[in-house]
């Protein structure tokens, strides 16, 4: 994620967020607002009572992607810009950017999902893995079987197993 460029709008709310996003003419949909932490639970709060639902995540306002700043640059009643921010609108809108070449890892025991090391993934890996594999067919993706964290004992039994064998 690039640097944020902060910039103050008073007390932040839904309605001054999006009139902040109308007014800038140069916000994209690639653009993302990183807000402090305690300012998102109040948009959350606000949202809450104004909507009576729950805080939708991710939050988007006019297509501009809101989020939490996970650096800690972005300070109380102030905003965070990010210009073309690609990354986070792939790892919250799955959907829109999965790569059907992309190689998916399957332990060859279980089917689990895992990392090329056969190691356990995230959440959002994890995730991103799954609609990948509903979303194409088996011969736009390529499925690699390894051997997954999972099943790390079966491999020390079938040696334990095969020593057993030869004596």
């Amino acid at each position: 994620m690039n640097q944020p460029v902060l910039q103050f709008i008073g007390k932040i709310t839904i309605k001054s967020l999006r009139d902040y996003i109308l007014d800038a003419e140069h916000f994209t949909n690639r653009d993302t607002i990183l807000l402090h932490p305690v300012n998102l639970r109040e948009l959350a709060y606000e949202y809450r009572q104004t909507f009576q639902q729950p805080f939708p995540f991710p939050y988007l306002i006019l297509n501009v992607l809101i989020l939490e700043d996970p650096s800690g640059l972005v300070k109380v009643d102030r905003i965070g810009i990010v210009k073309e921010d690609v990354a986070s609108k792939q790892k919250y809108f799955i959907k829109d950017f999965v790569d059907p070449s992309e190689v998916v890892y399957k332990c060859g025991y279980c089917g689990n999902l895992v990392r090329e090391n056969g190691e356990p993934l995230d959440t959002l890996s994890h995730t991103r893995q799954r609609r990948i594999l509903e979303q194409f067919d088996d011969k736009d993706t390529t499925v690699k079987y390894i051997h997954g964290y999972c099943h790390r004992s079966v491999s020390e039994t079938e040696k334990g197993a095969e020593e057993m064998l030869r004596v």
